[in-house]
């Protein structure tokens, strides 16, 4: 798989947790969705 299947793969799982009942869902979140988009939009 490239960087950006990878990159938008991670990026849709924290959006994923987002809607998660638990507490401090939207940390995990958000690591994860600014992680998914620095591999989608990181230069070769």
């Amino acid at each position: 798989m490239g960087k950006k299947t990878i990159g938008i793969l991670i990026a849709v799982l924290g959006a994923l947790v987002l809607f998660s009942s638990q507490e401090n869902a939207w940390v995990i979140s958000a690591v994860l969705l600014g992680f998914g988009s620095g591999v989608f939009f990181w230069r070769e």
